[in-house]
């Protein structure tokens, strides 16, 4: 990819944090009413799943491009779906799956964490940038940072 792919990528994927920061204000502000607090966090799940969702829609995209004796049909489209699968049992409504908000933070974490040990592995196969591994880390970390403050004040 060209350095200006690169670019934009690091752009959107840092714009792309703004709403997970956003969840964290919302829960750590003073003086935010509990309901509205309770909200933006559940707009920050639903973020999140999507997220989730469509990072392992690239995925997906990855696996079918791989080379025929580099693809692993199962679990290259097994990583690509499995993210897509945890978002969405994090965002189950509490009538179908009473989960407490932090085992649906933890499935959401356990997401981003697998997907970013299936990107490394892509990149180091050459199935991805060199320049995409740091940019993973980096968007992963903050994101797994924020659901721990949004997760850590639920539980205060």
């Amino acid at each position: 990819m060209s350095g200006r792919a690169a670019r934009d990528a690091r752009l959107l994927g840092y714009a792309g944090l703004l709403p997970f920061a956003g969840g964290v204000l919302a829960a750590w502000a003073p003086g935010v009413p509990d309901a509205q607090a309770a909200a933006c966090t559940a707009w920050t799940l639903l973020y999140g799943a999507v997220i989730l969702s469509f990072m392992g829609g690239a995925r997906w995209g990855t696996a079918m491009a791989a080379p025929a004796p580099v693809r692993e049909p199962l679990s290259g489209f097994l990583g690509a779906v499995t993210p897509a699968l945890a978002g969405w049992a994090a965002v189950v409504p509490e009538d179908l799956a009473p989960l407490p908000l932090t085992a649906r933070l933890v499935l959401l974490a356990t997401g981003f964490a697998g997907l970013l040990a299936i990107d490394l592995r892509a990149v180091r196969a050459g199935q991805a940038p060199a320049w995409y591994a740091p940019l993973r880390v980096r968007l992963t970390t903050s994101v797994l940072a924020a659901l721990a403050l949004i997760g850590l004040r639920a539980v205060l």
